[in-house]
């Protein structure tokens, strides 16, 4: 149906009169917002001394957009009230990088962080807007330490990553720049600037996948092999060299909201030269995910089922949950993670005696914090360190009175300990993390190996220290050499489950480009 000539007039005019309304409108609250400001401007000049209105007059000016003249009270509510706030020289470096002012930017921002108990008390953004106006004055090699040390806030670490990667881009360091992308993706997958590393990695790369291939090898001396039986640990003291090599797949996908996910495959397998009942071969499928609760608050949760073989037998069936939240403390503080922990162990040999029977269930807790070192220096690059409480309770299969010769289940107990985590970059592409655990643990029920053995009934009492520390070095863009060892010992009052246990060793890992 068509419209005549009158019914297109009054549309029009009614067209006419909606634009009028809305420019009235329009008009109407540019004045009120005006008459709020003139206002303002009034009160402050009626009381000259009074800083708080001086200071409410430039958040309007703000609020108007007005960001130059909003900059220029700032300076003079500054000069004028040095005291007032604190954080003037902080919210003045930022105005004025918007206004694209980088050296009078650069100049406040330097002010703000040369006072910070009067400025921000979180300096890494600070850092964050300093680096940036030194790369907006072509200063990039100054900025770098500055998208460093904003990287010390888990919030801002990815973008302050990917500014660090677009210096060393400027610089051309394409390595380094694509190390820096790299550690994006795997660190915060989801992010929008994880999203943006994608994509100069695929420039660079020639695409970019979501699959992440790893294939590693590496030899190394154990003395104590006979550990590999899980069953009786303590039992043997036979030394040799193993092989050991594996591979691992993982699926990585973009998701909104800064959601995460990963799934991955894995296989690893060890030989040994002459000691080959303690062959073993691993098959596990993992799952992890990641949802933001708020700026400082994560949701995380952790899965695997692995399958065992030892010898090329079915060995063991491990399937294991760990839930958590991860808490933001600031750069500072770093970051704080508690968590919970479910495993179910199922054994596919039966133990000669029902007591040591060692399917069962082990949960718990812990509370693990991560955060940059300070003290960083010529040698020392982004140091960093991670101490960790746990607490675990393991209840396995209870037998009958009759099968176990009226013992309890040998592997019921609870243990406790922590350990601390210390890591850092050094020179020559260097990285190294040592490792320092302690833990105990108090079994519930009368002994049975130590009854059969000496003919005692006790509780076992066992104390676990661990020292562990790796050298990691990238050897062009796909390799990665490592140098590792660890001593492991447990002092227990059952003689059985006593033991003394090094390790050492050289490792290569071949990954795909990330």
């Amino acid at each position: 149906m068509s419209a005549g000539p009158g019914a297109l007039r009054r549309a029009a005019a009614a067209l006419g009169l909606g634009c009028a309304l809305a420019g009235a409108a329009a008009a109407a609250a540019g004045a009120g917002a005006d008459a709020e400001l003139a206002a303002l401007e009034r009160a402050a000049a009626a009381h000259p001394e009074d800083p708080d209105l001086d200071w409410a007059r430039i958040r309007r000016l703000e609020q108007l957009s007005r960001l130059s003249e909003a900059a220029a009270a700032l300076e003079a509510h500054a000069a004028r009230w040095p005291g007032h706030r604190g954080d003037a020289a902080a919210i003045l470096g930022r105005w004025l990088y918007q206004l694209g002012r980088h050296a009078q930017a650069q100049a406040a921002l330097e002010r703000a962080l040369a006072r910070p108990a009067a400025g921000a008390a979180d300096p890494a953004p600070l850092h964050l807007h300093l680096g940036l106006a030194l790369r907006a004055q072509g200063r990039g090699r100054e900025a770098l330490p500055h998208f460093a040390e904003a990287q010390k806030s888990p919030a801002l670490r990815a973008d302050a990553q990917l500014l660090e990667g677009l210096v060393q881009l400027d610089l051309g360091d394409r390595d380094g720049a694509r190390r820096s992308f790299e550690r994006i993706v795997a660190e915060a997958p989801a992010s929008e600037a994880a999203r943006s590393a994608r994509l100069l990695l695929a420039a660079d790369a020639g695409g970019f996948r979501w699959l992440a291939l790893e294939a590693r090898a590496a030899t190394e001396y154990d003395s104590n092999v006979t550990l590999e039986s899980v069953d009786l640990p303590g039992v043997g003291d036979r030394d040799d060299v193993r092989f050991r090599w594996g591979a691992s797949a993982e699926l990585t996908p973009a998701l909104p909201m800064r959601a995460s996910l990963g799934i991955g495959a894995h296989y690893d397998e060890s030989a040994h030269p002459e000691l080959y009942a303690y062959d073993t071969r691993r098959l596990a499928g993992s799952l992890a995910a990641g949802v933001p609760l708020s700026q400082r608050l994560r949701l995380e949760a952790a899965g695997v089922v692995a399958w065992y073989q030892l010898a090329d037998d079915p060995h063991l069936l491990h399937v294991a949950a760990r839930p958590g939240l991860l808490v933001d403390l600031g750069s500072r503080a770093g970051a704080l993670q508690l968590y919970a922990e479910f495993e179910h162990l199922a054994y596919h040999e039966r133990a000669a005696l029902a007591a040591l029977e060692r399917d069962g269930q082990v949960y718990g807790a812990g509370l693990r914090q991560i955060a940059e070192l300070p003290c960083c220096g010529r040698w020392l690059r982004r140091s960093w360190i991670s101490p960790r409480l746990f607490y675990a309770r393991e209840d396995d299969r209870e037998p009958s009175d009759l099968a176990s010769g009226g013992f309890g289940n040998a592997y019921d107990h609870h243990r406790a300990g922590g350990e601390l985590r210390i890591g850092s970059e050094l020179p020559l592409g260097l990285a190294t993390e040592l490792q320092i655990a302690a833990e105990g643990q108090w079994y519930d029920h009368e002994n049975a190996v130590q009854f059969l053995l000496v003919g005692s009934r006790e509780k076992r009492r066992d104390t676990l220290v661990e020292l562990r520390g790796q050298v990691r070095r990238a050897l062009g863009r796909y390799f990665e050499l490592e140098l590792f060892g660890a001593h492991l010992m447990d002092f227990s009052n059952v003689s059985a489950f006593e033991y003394e246990r090094t390790l050492v060793g050289l490792g290569l890992r071949l990954r795909s480009p990330r």
